[in-house]
């Protein structure tokens, strides 16, 4: 069931310029990885990007760029009607960066 659900999340995802998603032996490296708890399911990166971010998901993609770490790539659509970009460690859900017009005006605010 959950290889089925990673399975599944990999097929809807979206991607960076230079980033490379997973593909072949990738995909099975990915599976494995979230198995051994190297990395989070898709849910997880789903829930840190709400938190942070005001809007509607429209793609996510895991993957690395030239052997570097995991790295999930999310594009979402903020109530501005603006696209953002985040760019999060696929192990501890840290947003790495953020690209797009409107993305300071789309993050929550404490």
């Amino acid at each position: 069931m959950m290889r089925r659900r990673f399975i599944l999340s990999l097929a809807i995802l979206g991607l960076f310029a230079w980033f490379e998603p997973a593909r072949g032996d990738e995909h099975d490296s990915a599976l494995k990885a979230l198995e051994a708890g190297e990395i989070v399911s898709l849910g997880r990166i789903l829930q840190r990007c709400r938190a942070a971010y005001h809007g509607r998901v429209l793609e996510a993609e895991l993957g690395r760029g030239g052997g570097a770490p995991w790295v999930y790539q999310v594009k979402m659509l903020t109530p501005q009607g603006h696209i953002i970009r985040l760019l999060l460690n696929a192990k501890t859900t840290a947003i790495i960066s953020v690209q797009g017009h409107g993305a300071d005006a789309a993050r929550w605010q404490p």
